[in-house]
């Protein structure tokens, strides 16, 4: 059985958190938001077949992003896996930042 404690560290103290499937031996992987509903691994495995839990991403309080990873992956796995990481927290900025403001009435 998995230790879900770093796991949970990380996005417990973090914020832009995401969860991580893959399938680490054809460097196929997939962020998902874990601002809404956290998906399940059987949800994963549905919609993205061959993909297993890799792990999570979150930025701290320190605004560095944070990572628990439950599989070993290649050093180009990591950096696509960061850059991808960097484009979701810069484009959920983005969509908050032009958001249109309600004005208080």
């Amino acid at each position: 059985m998995r230790n879900l404690t770093k796991f949970t560290d990380v996005v417990r103290d973090g914020r832009f958190g995401v969860y991580v499937a893959g399938n680490p031996e054809t460097g196929e992987f997939v962020l998902l938001d874990l601002d809404g509903d956290n998906p399940t691994e059987a949800v994963v495995r549905e919609f993205f077949p061959g993909s297993v839990f890799v792990g999570v991403i979150a930025v701290d309080a320190n605004g560095e992003a944070q990572s628990a990873v439950d599989v070993p992956l290649s050093v180009d796995a990591a950096k696509a896996l960061s850059q991808a990481y960097a484009c979701h927290v810069e484009n959920t900025v983005r969509a908050f930042v032009e958001m249109p403001q309600i004005a208080n009435a």
